[in-house]
């Protein structure tokens, strides 16, 4: 599969997700400058990672086991946790935004190594900072057209841990090859793991949807 689509998906996962988690904050002014200053200094600090790495070290990185099997573990363990609502069940969504998501870091630092690679004369803190702040722009913007529902945010936050679990060995296999150079994406080859990790996102939500409706009836 074409690697930047799965940064694409990957950043496309969390974006929605954060957007849901921000949204149960409230309209607090604080709690989304937090937001947005948080994600800048995780992107600056991926843009200095970027600016030192070869294509070759990148993919190595994605492709290295003892890089991505923590990886899927913790995304696992995140996962089995909400599901247990002693524990993240009902964790707060301040909570789970400041989980840490291997994905999310791995598709930020491959834009953010994108970008670097297209304009060479962009330094890397400064490439951070602007993605950065265009990553709080949209997550800011698409939480005011989401609707607030605080189990429908946890839910999709489970969710996205469970997808997750679908895209690291995905990533793991595109380290193993080279970034195409200027070729077109194969769409045809790239349609069935997409669609995978479609289905996989609609199979969590209707899950977890399906255990909220029989704790509700259940009490």
């Amino acid at each position: 599969m074409n690697w930047p689509l799965l940064i694409l998906a990957g950043l496309s996962i969390y974006l929605i997700r954060d957007a849901l988690l921000l949204s149960q904050v409230g309209p607090q002014v604080g709690a989304s400058r937090l937001y947005a200053v948080a994600a800048t200094a995780v992107f600056c600090a991926l843009g200095i990672a970027a600016e030192r790495l070869s294509s070759g070290e990148a993919f190595a990185l994605l492709a290295d086991p003892r890089i991505w099997i923590p990886s899927a573990a913790l995304h696992l363990i995140q996962w089995l946790a909400m599901l247990d609502r002693r524990l993240l069940g009902r964790a707060s969504p301040a909570v789970l935004l400041a989980l840490p998501a291997p994905v999310w870091l791995f598709s930020a630092g491959g834009v953010v190594w994108l970008v670097l690679r297209s304009w060479s004369s962009l330094d890397g803190w400064l490439t951070g900072m602007l993605i950065g702040f265009t990553w709080s722009l949209l997550v800011w913007c698409l939480r005011s057209l989401l609707p607030r529902s605080p189990q429908r945010a946890r839910e999709f936050a489970a969710g996205a841990n469970l997808t997750a679990l679908l895209l690291l060995p995905m990533q793991q296999q595109a380290g193993t090859a080279s970034l195409p150079q200027g070729g077109d994406i194969d769409w045809l080859s790239s349609a069935l793991p997409l669609a995978a990790v479609a289905l996989g996102i609609l199979a969590s939500f209707l899950y977890h949807r399906y255990r909220s409706l029989r704790r509700a009836a259940h009490p």
